[in-house]
């Protein structure tokens, strides 16, 4: 999975990925450009899983304010997709 944020983020916090009621994995930035920043995360079967099920996926960030920023992805949609590729 590769996620890209814009700009304006604590980057030394990461980026953390909830895949439904699971506990967050965090993740490091690999760089940052003119677009954003970029992260990327190996998706386990288990969370591809999960979202195969329905589980929404919550991206978490901080400003640099330090203060957090979530983002809640509806996986509506998720397994036709998935179909379509495997």
């Amino acid at each position: 999975m590769l996620i890209l944020l814009p700009l304006g983020l604590n980057l030394p916090a990461g980026v953390s990925l909830q895949f439904g009621p699971e506990v967050g994995k965090r993740v490091s930035f690999q760089s940052c450009d003119m677009s954003g920043c970029l992260a990327e995360y190996p998706v386990s079967e288990a969370e591809i899983a999960a979202m195969l099920k329905g589980a929404d996926l919550t991206i978490s960030v901080e400003g640099q304010n330090q203060q957090p920023i979530k983002f809640q992805m509806s996986v509506t949609g998720f397994p036709a997709a998935y179909a379509k590729i495997r």
